[in-house]
């Protein structure tokens, strides 16, 4: 399900749709249509979820268009977003055992090779967080990397969804110290899964 309008040339936040609540036992966060409520569901299905702990990206040229139109329930759906990214619930192990919630992470060289960028931030609920089966992370890059030759960083000039971090938290300490101003790309917001546990190859994930 789509989350927000985008231009031909930008990249589209989706939500997983499912007919499967399994994820809302761990914490996920989903929001239900039902045929009863008059919403939408998959076809010969009763009910299905928009599962908004679970977001991925698709180059907008990329989409196709839907036979519903499900633009007038997004702001219900928003208002539940924000729960799933745990706006305003703090960072790290204040939000309970086993959260990593706004710890810094790195991707494997095969996932930056994939998704374009090394370091994120883990912006999941607390709650789902700590059940470590998906974390959804916001990229983190250096604005130098968008600068022509020849322009300093005080020349950078984000897009409205870029987010300039406070100079000297102490969090940035854990990023490449060569880097002029790390930068919050959430146009890039996307989920990884923590299957690399149980797998034999830990370079999957993290």
């Amino acid at each position: 399900m789509l989350l927000g309008r985008c231009g031909e040339e930008d990249s589209a936040t989706l939500a997983l749709m499912t007919t499967k609540e399994t994820e809302a036992r761990y914490g996920a966060t989903l929001f239900e249509f039902t045929r009863e409520r008059g919403k939408l569901a998959l076809p010969d299905q009763e009910r299905s979820y928009a599962n908004l702990s679970s977001l991925h990206l698709l180059p907008a040229d990329e989409l196709t268009a839907a036979e519903d139109n499900l633009a007038r329930y997004l702001p219900a759906l928003r208002v539940l977003l924000k729960s799933a990214l745990g706006i305003g619930s703090g960072t790290g192990p204040r939000g309970g055992g086993g959260s990593i919630r706004g710890y810094i992470v790195r991707l494997s060289g095969r996932m930056v090779l994939e998704f374009g960028f090394e370091y994120g931030v883990v912006a999941t609920s607390h709650q789902y967080s700590a059940a470590r089966r998906l974390q959804v992370i916001v990229p983190v890059l250096d604005a130098a990397e968008f600068l022509d030759p020849g322009e300093a960083v005080t020349d950078f000039r984000g897009e409205g969804t870029d987010v300039v971090p406070p100079e000297g938290e102490a969090w940035l300490r854990q990023l490449p110290a060569d880097w002029a101003l790390p930068v919050f790309d959430t146009t890039l917001i996307t989920v990884f899964s923590e299957g690399w546990k149980q797998s034999p190859r830990p370079d999957t994930w993290l």
